[in-house]
């Protein structure tokens, strides 16, 4: 609206303002995602206005609008083994086991921290995840020993009493802890890696089964992918 203008008829929004539309919100550097959600939205409107036939025809019809994402996205980061060992041996135990449990389950950032003890079979060294951004995602992931061992590590640590979750929030054991990225950054910068998010530990998950001849099939069931 503030580009267009609030008085302006939806027929008068053409290929060429929507073109206008996209060169000024890139002087705003904005991103090609985020012009792509603004565009959608945009494409959504004009659609409605053709159903009910307040315009002939929605310009996204007649071209193509949307910018590709993919130069702007930034390459995961996969984390090497003497990295990985760098990293583990500056790690508060937190950490320590966030950053195992990512490169050796897979688990998304927000699996992580919404697992539960009672999630995990320890007798059949096997992790439940059942909270996840899709359905797909709801999976079980077989324990490594290391990963096994770590978790018993930290649950001795922590009392195995204290909360149902693994990454309790020490202020309300009752809620599992948010957030936990400047800690994160830290523990990378003392180990002298350059920063990536921890998502990125997926990657690394998924590069060592490469490596080892798993299938494709078997990596996104076990990463949680639809497809």
């Amino acid at each position: 609206v503030s580009f267009f203008g609030e008085g302006t008829h939806l027929d008068h929004i053409s290929a060429n303002r929507i073109e206008l539309f996209k060169a000024a919100r890139r002087v705003e550097k904005v991103k090609a995602a985020t012009l792509n959600r603004d565009l959608r939205f945009l494409a959504q409107i004009l659609k409605q206005a053709e159903r009910e036939r307040y315009i002939a025809r929605s310009p996204f019809d007649l071209g193509k609008f949307f910018l590709s994402e993919s130069r702007e996205r930034r390459k995961p980061y996969v984390l090497g083994w003497k990295e990985q060992e760098k990293l583990l041996a500056v790690a508060r135990p937190r950490i320590r086991m966030l950053t195992i449990l990512g490169v050796e389950t897979g688990m998304r950032t927000g699996e992580m921290l919404h697992l539960r003890w009672k999630d995990i079979d320890f007798l059949g060294d096997l992790l439940r995840v059942e909270e996840s951004k899709t359905p797909s995602g709801i999976r079980s992931v077989p324990l490594t020993a290391l990963c096994k061992s770590e978790l018993l590590r930290w649950r001795n640590l922590i009392g195995p009493d204290f909360s149902e979750w693994v990454f309790p929030n020490f202020s309300n054991r009752r809620h599992p802890l948010q957030g936990g990225r400047k800690a994160w950054a830290s523990t990378l910068k003392k180990a002298e890696i350059p920063y990536f998010p921890i998502y990125y530990l997926r990657h690394t998950f998924a590069s060592r089964l490469t490596a080892a001849g798993v299938s494709t099939l078997t990596i996104a069931q076990m990463l949680g992918h639809s497809s």
